[in-house]
């Protein structure tokens, strides 16, 4: 059972350090779309509306 629960948190810590860094990325993108936004005056992009 040990040796199941460690190969486990080797596959796993990968896994959830590719999706801390994707999330990241993510807000990185929506945080510069939405300064674009504001800087030029308009709406932010219509998909933030659905949030």
């Amino acid at each position: 059972m040990s040796q199941y629960g460690r190969l486990l948190i080797h596959s796993i810590r990968p896994v959830t350090e590719t999706y801390n860094i994707a999330v990241q990325i993510n807000s990185l993108s929506e945080g510069r779309l939405l300064n674009q936004s504001i800087r030029s005056g308009r709406d932010p992009p219509y998909n933030y509306s659905i949030f």
